[in-house]
């Protein structure tokens, strides 16, 4: 607020002192009429050239420029005093010692003339060039006083423009409604090896990023490495300005630079096989990119139909491929004991393979976006998954969806982990 305070009383004072110096070089401030500028500037001797450019028989005004010297007004506004003009032919002209006078001609042929005043205008006019002329600085000032006064005039409207209330988006940026809503349970397992972040819906201007992390069970140091590759990721985003990212360019960054990072903390432990999936998703301007490694999904709930959006890396993935070719038949397929195997994942001494998407998804009304570990779709069919995300709210679903999973109650439980984002 005190800043916005002083931008006004700057602008204000800009405009102010740009009027004054336009009001001072076009010589506002000065009340007497060009005519009495010219008499006073003989009077004072001056610019002595000047009273040869006035006319033969010219008739001099009375202070004020409105008055005529007539009959009924015989003395002149102004003394001049008594000396020779040379006039053009250089024939001396003798000026009375009280100055300035009418000749009968010219007084007889101003009261028989029908607009006295205009031909004084005329004569006055013909007086303000020829002193202009003479005196370029005042040319110059008046030039400037102009642009002075344009210059005001145009930092004001600019100013009133800038006041005026207008509509702005920014470049990324989701509506203030969103909901986030989540959901995590240990099930029959010793420790928890899914690991989640979201960023804070207060705090939207670089839009919503969601990621879900599940450490490989049965090998060393799965939820250390699932809370690092959380705990890096949301650290990538938060450090970039709200304008200057890229979702797919970010998305990628952040695995590759995740890798190095397990990698190195793998190396630390011995190069113990260790490791663990992720899918992270970002969310703005109602546009949604994901990116993935390893088995753990993300779908899309739109009008009761849930869709899964992403590619998992396992042997499943390869082995219903072959199956759709006819290499091996689909009941090869479905019971292989390896199906579950990753082919890709975080810490992978190797290379990865990753799924994303170059081209946004874009988000209507009442969509939802999930994202989950395997003891979620593991334990639950997509119908199930479905009728849970349902719920008329998305902390409802997210309960739903809990209740569905415990209530399963299986002797093997995995960790089970779900970021339900929605109401866009």
């Amino acid at each position: 607020m005190a800043r916005e305070k002083i931008k006004k009383l700057a602008w204000l004072t800009a405009m102010f002192l740009v009027l004054l110096f336009g009001l001072g070089a076009m010589g506002i401030f000065e009340v007497d009429h060009l005519s009495s500028v010219a008499y006073a500037a003989l009077e004072d001797n001056i610019d002595d050239d000047l009273s040869a450019t006035l006319p033969e028989g010219s008739i001099p005004l009375r202070p004020g420029g409105k008055t005529p010297i007539s009959e009924e007004n015989p003395k002149p506004a102004i003394k001049i005093p008594a000396k020779t003009l040379q006039q053009e032919d250089e024939t001396p002209v003798d000026i009375p010692e009280n100055g300035i006078e009418s000749s009968a001609e010219n007084l007889s042929s101003l009261e028989e003339t029908s607009e006295p005043v205009a031909e004084t205008i005329f004569v006055t006019l013909i007086a303000k060039i020829t002193y202009y002329s003479r005196k370029p600085f005042i040319l110059w000032g008046t030039t400037v006083g102009i642009v002075a006064v344009g210059l005001f005039i145009m930092l004001l409207c600019l100013r009133r423009s800038r006041s005026k209330p207008f509509a702005s988006k920014p470049a990324m940026q989701v509506k203030e409604s969103i909901q986030i809503a989540n959901i995590q349970g240990i099930g029959a397992r010793e420790e928890q090896q899914d690991s989640f972040g979201v960023t804070d819906v207060m705090n939207l201007n670089k839009g919503v990023f969601a990621v879900v992390a599940d450490g490989m069970g049965g090998v060393a140091n799965g939820m250390e490495i699932s809370r690092a590759i959380t705990s890096n990721m949301l650290n990538i985003f938060q450090s970039f300005p709200s304008d200057a990212y890229d979702p797919v360019t970010m998305l990628l960054g952040m695995v590759t630079d995740t890798q190095e990072k397990v990698r190195m903390l793998i190396e630390q432990h011995g190069n113990e096989l260790s490791g663990s999936t992720v899918v992270a998703a970002i969310i703005n301007n109602d546009s949604l990119h994901f990116v993935s490694v390893g088995d753990s999904r993300i779908y899309l709930w739109r009008g009761d139909a849930l869709v899964l959006l992403n590619r998992e890396h396992n042997c499943a993935t390869y082995l219903d491929e072959q199956a759709a070719r006819g290499e091996i038949s689909l009941a090869e397929a479905r019971n292989t004991p390896q199906r579950a195997a990753l082919t890709s994942f975080i810490g992978l001494d190797g290379h990865l393979q990753i799924d994303n998407n170059a081209t946004p998804v874009k988000l209507k009304g009442g969509d939802r976006v999930v994202l989950m570990s395997d003891g979620v779709f593991a334990t639950l069919s997509e119908d199930e998954l479905a009728d849970a995300l349902s719920n008329p709210s998305i902390y409802a679903a997210g309960s739903a969806l809990e209740n569905a999973v415990i209530a399963k109650n299986n002797q093997n439980q995995d960790n089970f982990t779900a970021v339900i984002i929605g109401n866009f």
